[in-house]
């Protein structure tokens, strides 16, 4: 079977044709390949031209030894439709230029670029590490760097199975070599641990913004808190052992308050009625009533000032104050938990 020009015509030979065959290589002057400068834009305008109509970058190169200048093309390892791969000229780099017919108007191009003593090979250290050894490949640039593509990415560890991945959704997950998995997604962000075949994650966590849900997992405790507007409507802590919760001094909410601020306004009421009221006295008082029966006249009238009779399963929720503090949880007088 034939395929492309395996056959070609071979056109025939001519006096200008032959001449050339037995030409001997010294008399041939052209320079095919050669090494160059980029120009400085002082040389006779800018060094790089980004030229949109041919979709093309040129770069101004004095050619060496000859001293000619040059346009040049750019050869890079991409090249596409909105497709390249491409890093800044700067006057003064040194650049391998290839010259089709041996001629720097045929489509002269920048094959690769070249360290010397003035860019010189990074000696000192990669990552912590003696580049010297040529024992690992790298890639060190000065310029900012964008990598972007037009679909999935995946970078992953051969060895460990390790990997960070982008879908074409915009998902973004990061897997370790012991399985544990961290995603950022469309809906929110999403934490397991490590896990294998046979044993599952102990720790998880879950943020998830389009249910209005926010889920923590540590090994056998669980704490879920969702909105009013979850579709499922789950407020939980379970915990295998002793739950406590306890605050430093923060700020009251409602007529929750705290011992700090009882004992203050008693040492206060005290000065400016003239009772001899110390911190200390004041700490006894407190340390004693603490231990003591709620008196029930004490109980009713805090009842009748500001309990409001719910119906059995129902939750009161208080009209909010402007600008108060957001009413969070129910106070005395309705069903479910206060903290100040």
């Amino acid at each position: 079977m034939r395929k492309g020009n395996l056959f070609r015509r071979v056109p025939p030979l001519d006096a200008a044709t032959v001449g050339v065959a037995y030409e001997r290589p010294g008399n041939d002057t052209r320079e095919w390949i050669s090494f160059g400068t980029v120009a400085t834009d002082t040389d006779g305008g800018d060094a790089v031209i980004f030229h949109e109509t041919d979709g093309q970058v040129y770069v101004r190169v004095t050619l060496h030894p000859s001293l000619r200048p040059a346009m040049c093309r750019v050869g890079s390892q991409v090249a596409g439709n909105g497709e390249a791969d491409y890093t800044p000229f700067v006057p003064g780099d040194e650049v391998l230029v290839a010259l089709p017919a041996g001629r720097e108007d045929a489509g002269a191009t920048i094959i690769c670029r070249l360290n010397n003593s003035l860019d010189a090979f990074p000696m000192d250290s990669i990552a912590g590490q003696d580049p010297t050894g040529n024992n690992f490949a790298f890639s060190r640039r000065r310029t900012p760097m964008i990598h972007e593509y037009a679909g999935p990415v995946t970078f992953r560890s051969a060895i460990t199975g390790a990997f960070f991945s982008i879908d074409k959704a915009g998902v973004v997950m990061f897997k370790s070599g012991t399985n544990s998995v961290l995603q950022l997604g469309t809906d929110g962000l999403a934490y397991q641990g490590e896990s294998s075949s046979t044993s599952p994650p102990k720790f998880m966590l879950q943020l998830l913004e389009t249910q209005g849900q926010f889920i923590v997992q540590v090994d056998d405790a669980y704490f879920q808190l969702s909105s009013s507007s979850a579709s499922t409507e789950v407020n939980l802590i379970s915990v295998p052992g002793p739950l406590a919760i306890g605050t430093s001094g923060n700020a009251p909410l409602e007529h929750v308050t705290t011992t700090e601020a009882v004992a203050n306004i008693l040492c206060a009421l005290g000065t400016i009625v003239g009772v001899p009221w110390t911190p200390v006295n004041v700490a006894a008082a407190l340390a004693a009533a603490s231990v003591a029966p709620l008196n029930p006249a004490v109980a009713t009238a805090l009842v009748a000032a500001f309990g409001t009779p719910v119906t059995p399963g129902t939750q009161l929720v208080k009209p909010l104050v402007p600008g108060a503090l957001v009413q969070m949880v129910p106070g005395i007088g309705c069903v479910g938990l206060t903290a100040g």
